[in-house]
């Protein structure tokens, strides 16, 4: 399979929905494509959820960042 691009899916406490989010893309017909889950520190199942996916799903981990916002051109 040739990957022509890349899914980014981040999430955060999001058991209750996360299961569906990745099923529904990976349920599109269109398949040359990679899914990332980028987790920001889950304490909840979201991580293990995604890991149920095997190898449909690559998984990035990262301790608790929360939100940023960025002033540009003051």
């Amino acid at each position: 399979m040739s990957v022509r691009f890349s899914i980014l899916m981040p999430a955060y406490n999001r058991e209750k929905y996360v299961g569906q989010a990745i099923d529904s893309i990976l349920s599109q017909t269109f398949t040359d494509y990679e899914l990332f889950l980028i987790d920001d520190g889950s304490t909840d199942k979201t991580v293990q959820i995604a890991e149920s996916y095997g190898s449909r799903v690559k998984l990035l981990r990262q301790t608790n960042q929360g939100f940023r916002h960025e002033r540009r051109g003051a």
